[in-house]
Parts: C-alpha cells; structure tokens; sequence
C-alpha cells in the first residue's frame, strides 16, 4: 500500500527536530557549528538511519548552520513580528523555534503554510503550554512581513 503523502515530508520533519535539537545543545552547552555533529548523529543513529535518515540530517545541518551563520538578521526579523515582546524574554524552545520558522520562510524552503504547520508541531512536542498559540501568531506575522 501506498501513501497519498508528500514525498520527503517525514524526513524534513525529522530534519527539523533534529535541528532544534543541535540549536538547543548549541545554546545550551556551547556547542559550535562543527563540534561534536557525528557524536549527535551517532546518538540519534537508531532514529535516523539508511537514505531518510541521511535526508534528514542534511536537512537538519542546512538548518543549523544556516540559522547559527544568519541570527542576528533572523533574530530582527522575528522581533518585527513580535507585538509586546521582546525576544530575549521568549522561552528558550520557542525562540529556537522561531529561528528555525524565519530562516525557513526567508529562504523559501517550504511555502509558508508548511512552515507554519511544522512550527506549530515542534511546539507541541517540545514547546510550552502556551507555545503553539504564540509560534502560530508570530510565524503568521513573519510570513506577511515577506
């Protein structure tokens, strides 16, 4: 049997925990751009393995070093979307979060609404009790800032 589904959706789904992931370990315990990735890979090896696995991590470092190398402008462009926040009081996950959602909406990488469905999915999982209603308001901002 097979699936109606997008092809390649599981695996950028998985890229992009995997990235939220190595931003949270970054954040969190300095890791840097090149430090310690295959010691990541090797600890996740089991839910990432043969050519989805592999799409997945390619995925996720595309993510990784891009939101690590552009910040600065990403950080800007989330705090344009925020309305009463400042971005250094929003939770940690959420932040990463964002990051994640304006460096894949600045490069197109997905349209829009994908972007927002998966943002909304990685708050589900990792985010706080009010993370999901926050990320979606503030990723629909960004995309009509674009």
């Amino acid at each position: 049997m097979t699936s109606d589904a997008p092809r390649g959706r599981p695996e950028r789904s998985r890229g992009r925990e995997a990235a939220l992931q190595l931003l949270y370990r970054a954040e969190v315990g300095g890791l840097e751009a090149g430090d310690d990735l295959a010691g990541y890979w090797d600890e996740v090896s089991d839910y990432l393995d043969g050519e989805a696995g592999e799409a997945s991590r390619t995925f996720a470092e595309e993510i990784f070093t891009g939101v690590r190398a552009e910040q600065p402008a990403l950080d800007a462009f989330i705090s344009s979307a925020l309305e009463r926040w400042r971005l250094d009081r929003v939770a940690r996950i959420d932040r990463l979060i964002l990051r994640i959602a304006a460096f894949e909406l600045r490069r197109a990488l997905d349209p829009p609404a994908v972007v927002i469905d998966e943002s909304l999915e990685l708050a589900r999982r990792f985010g706080g009790d009010d993370s999901v209603r926050f990320i979606n308001g503030v990723v629909d901002g960004m995309r009509k800032r674009l």
